[in-house]
């Protein structure tokens, strides 16, 4: 993950800041109703430009390890019903 950190401005220091498609994935696995809200906030923030193929790959390794299907199957109803937003 922090090789796809983007470097930020916040005055006189540099911060790393997750890539959106790393937040996802942590927002996924933290599972609140804030999360998955933040997740279509993003979702339809960036659209295209975020690498599914990168999102899903993470997301089913760890609903595998977590034992948690749910999760990929949730990100992916989210998507469909954003596919015309995104």
């Amino acid at each position: 993950m922090r090789e796809r950190a983007h470097p930020i401005s916040f005055g006189e220091m540099v911060l790393p800041v997750c890539s959106a498609e790393d937040f996802i994935i942590h927002k996924v696995i933290a599972d609140r109703a804030k999360d998955w809200a933040d997740i279509e906030g993003v979702l339809i923030e960036q659209g295209e430009a975020l690498d599914q193929e990168y999102i899903r790959s993470w997301l089913v390794q760890f609903a595998e390890v977590l034992e948690r299907p749910d999760w990929v199957e949730r990100y992916n109803r989210l998507v469909q019903q954003l596919g015309g937003r995104l």
